[in-house]
């Protein structure tokens, strides 16, 4: 805070000192946090456009379709790196307003603990809104955008394995096509709750008609109770079994690059199968988590900001900073993770580190408060 700002503060009523106090602290605050996010999602662009430019071919993935799926994953970054940008971006933020000195001469106006953190709560629920709003609204279209153009420049043979649905006693494999509304080379079976395969059909193709999908060139094999097999050529045949087309679309796609309502979309489809969901279950929760863990980050550096350091310059506090935030990254990770290695449910599993965070950030505001009373 320079001088003119302390004249200033000094001359003005309580009221209006403070509003500018806590403007002027959520700016500062502000500007780390999009400063950081900036950095952190600049890196990772190149990071994925180096990757991405290894599969440029003469005649097909060219570095025009490189730069604009880098263009449209761009918002996924941002809401995969958004809590832990808003950690070391504040952090460093106040962090510095306390290297200055200006936190001090902001309690010395009347600013205490409580007065820093509700502007900063404020600041994080705004954050949380946003994050709701890339992870929901915009990185979802994107990726799927994202994921049909590199489709297009698959090389031969990428598909070769198929792809297994069950469905009410029925296991199908179809292939992953360029368009989700039409299939090639479709294998379906049913088998009975005895074990025993009652039905198996091939269609050499099969496109959906907005409510069913409807199988060409099919040969159909039944079984018989007495083990005797009937064998059918239909020209068309309509499959109940196969999901939807925006279902089969979903099945396709990694379940962290879902929005909560696709997720939701895929578990109730697939809710009551012998399929594994709980990848889905902790994918919907952690999307769910995510926007929050912005509020609870920004309670966990505000204690940091009545420290004041006793040495060290810029650039050890930005080590100190980046090297918190991958510490976060990474305990976020492994807590996660490990309850579900663990068998815990997946809303448990997704929010036991943000339940730590939040009880290291309240243990810590607790402790400064008692200091500085």
């Amino acid at each position: 805070m320079n001088l003119q700002m302390r004249h200033l503060v000094r001359q003005t009523p309580d009221g209006i000192a403070m509003k500018l106090l806590t403007r002027y602290l959520v700016r500062r605050v502000l500007g780390g946090i999009g400063v950081t996010l900036l950095a952190v999602v600049a890196v990772l662009t190149l990071v994925d456009f180096i990757d991405e430019a290894r599969r440029v071919r003469a005649g097909g993935y060219s570095f025009a379709e490189v730069l604009w799926v880098i263009v449209l994953t761009t918002p996924q970054r941002m809401y995969e790196v958004l809590p832990v940008s808003v950690f070391i971006g504040s952090l460093l933020s106040l962090g510095q307003l306390a290297a200055d000195n200006e936190m001090t001469a902001m309690r010395a106006s009347g600013l205490g603990i409580w007065r820093v953190t509700r502007p900063l709560l404020l600041l994080g629920l705004l954050l949380a809104l946003a994050t709701i709003l890339i992870g929901e609204k915009l990185a979802p279209p994107g990726m799927e955008a994202a994921w049909s153009l590199k489709r297009q420049y698959r090389g031969p043979g990428a598909d070769d394995a198929g792809l297994w649905i069950r469905k009410d006693g029925s296991y199908m494999r179809v292939q992953r096509a360029r368009d989700p509304g039409r299939l090639s080379d479709v294998l379906a079976y049913r088998i009975g709750v005895d074990g025993v395969l009652q039905r198996s059909a091939h269609a050499r193709s099969a496109w959906f008609d907005g409510e069913h999908w409807v199988l060409q060139d099919v040969r159909e094999s039944v079984v018989h109770p007495d083990g005797t097999m009937q064998t059918q050529q239909h020209a068309e045949l309509v499959e109940t079994a196969l999901p939807p087309a925006d279902v089969l679309e979903l099945v396709m796609r990694p379940a962290d690059e879902m929005s909560m309502a696709s997720l939701s979309r895929y578990l109730d489809f697939f809710a009551g199968e012998q399929v594994e969901l709980r990848p889905y279950r902790f994918a919907w929760w952690q999307r769910f988590i995510t926007p929050i863990s912005c509020v609870a980050v920004l309670l966990l550096t505000v204690p940091f900001a009545f420290v004041q350091p006793r040495g060290g310059g810029l650039g050890q506090r930005i080590f100190i900073g980046v090297l918190s935030g991958i510490g976060i990254y990474l305990f976020n990770r492994l807590c996660a993770h490990l309850g579900l290695v663990l068998g815990l449910p997946p809303w448990q599993a997704a929010s036991l580190p943000l339940l730590l965070l939040l009880a290291l950030g309240a243990l810590l505001l607790s402790n400064r408060r008692i200091s500085t009373v």
